[in-house]
């Protein structure tokens, strides 16, 4: 815990619903469904229910940002707190798409948490994707990442 830097992340909160663009092609993203993506996990047993699932699903993601994410030197430099939220869209497929800022404080705090969403592919690959009337469905999230000098 002491390369958190007293790094300090909120669970990631979810929105209603919305229409978005990636590589020219329109679709439907939802902002809530009946089962919301889950980050992968080698916890989770068949014969757990949906929430107990989505329990492990956020601890997961909250302790793989905690072990990876960095405090950029220049915000430390600078004393730079604050919240920096990021929101993304978790594929039918399961894969993290159009990350992008939605609220900054510079320092290179927005740069590091853009960078731990854009690489959730690569490290975790997909996540279990969210379901609305038994289909898989795009789903939006918006994930807070607070930064505060211990």
């Amino acid at each position: 815990m002491n390369s958190l830097n007293g790094i300090i992340l909120g669970i990631f909160s979810l929105m209603l619903l919305g229409t978005t663009s990636l590589f020219g092609q329109s679709f439907e993203v939802l902002k809530e469904c009946e089962e919301m993506p889950l980050f992968p996990s080698d916890k989770y047993e068949d014969d757990m229910t949906y929430e107990e699932k989505s329990l492990i699903s956020q601890k997961t993601l909250i302790e793989h940002i905690f072990t990876s994410i960095r405090y950029p030197a220049k915000a430390r430099e600078n004393k730079i707190q604050g919240t920096v939220i990021v929101e993304f869209i978790i594929t039918k497929e399961g894969f993290v798409k159009d990350a992008h800022l939605t609220k900054t404080i510079g320092g290179g705090c927005d740069e590091e948490s853009l960078r731990m969403i854009n690489e959730l592919n690569e490290t975790v690959g997909p996540w279990i994707p969210g379901r609305q009337d038994g289909k898989a469905v795009n789903v939006e999230y918006k994930f807070p990442f607070r930064f505060k000098m211990e």
